[in-house]
């Protein structure tokens, strides 16, 4: 049953095109999000102190047009939803009923969005102060999940259009339906990533994150919280094991 407001064929492949677009111009900024910056009135891709490229006005302008096509897509297509538009009278219904605790989510989802802290501290650089560019990795992750969605709603609009339900139709008969394409699913990215782990990688972390991880388990797997202070401190100071 289809859930939209009724619209036309035409509205609905507008909606698609829009959200594709949001798609390729949220793409591209999240791509950019760690470099891009400005010097000498262009766009450029900045690696610390480093002018590692350049990138074309009309090409940055057209990524930002479109990713703001893209946004107008996706609260088209939400509020075009009627089991969104139905939760979000719920929850502003419930926030109205309950305003302590709206403003207690509210405040922790705006925590949780970026890491706060990276505002007054550089972990990378062990350095206190006022700092934004750190905060570039969050921006590029909501870019990418704002992306995501677009792509996904366009799919989802895309199915729901004439000439498309009975292609929708056939493939969940044929495939979602039953059980084997979704043990399928699970098992292939597990047997690559477990291949790629073992060959590629060698079987060992090769990344701060996983090393630290790793460091961190074996210390809990022998009984303890934390180990004595190395006998040479100072070659840890840099690490982000230390």
């Amino acid at each position: 049953m289809n859930q939209t407001i009724g619209e036309s064929s035409v509205t609905r492949w507008l909606r698609v095109l829009l959200l594709l677009a949001g798609v390729i111009g949220l793409g591209l900024l999240a791509t950019w999000a760690r470099w891009l910056g400005r010097h000498g009135g262009q766009f450029v891709l900045m690696e610390s102190d480093w002018q590692v490229g350049m990138l074309p006005r009309p090409l940055v302008l057209s990524a930002l047009a479109a990713a703001g096509l893209g946004t107008i897509g996706l609260i088209w297509s939400l509020l075009s939803e009627k089991t969104v538009r139905s939760a979000l009278a719920w929850g502003a219904g419930w926030c109205g009923r309950h305003p302590g605790w709206a403003l207690l989510l509210m405040g922790a989802v705006v925590l949780g969005a970026f890491d706060v802290y990276e505002f007054f501290y550089d972990p990378f650089r062990k350095v206190q102060g006022h700092f934004t560019y750190v905060l570039r990795d969050d921006i590029q992750m909501w870019l990418l999940l704002l992306a995501s969605i677009c792509g996904g709603l366009a799919i989802l609009t895309a199915v729901r259009a004439e000439g498309m339900s009975r292609l929708a139709r056939g493939i969940d008969r044929c495939c979602l339906s039953r059980k084997w394409p979704w043990w399928l699913a699970v098992i292939v990215p597990v047997v690559m990533g477990s291949a790629m782990c073992l060959g590629a990688l060698d079987g060992i972390p090769h990344f701060s994150d996983a090393l630290t991880y790793l460091m961190e388990g074996r210390i809990l797997w022998t009984g303890h919280l934390w180990l004595p202070k190395p006998l040479y401190p100072e070659l840890w100071i840099s690490s982000l094991f230390f």
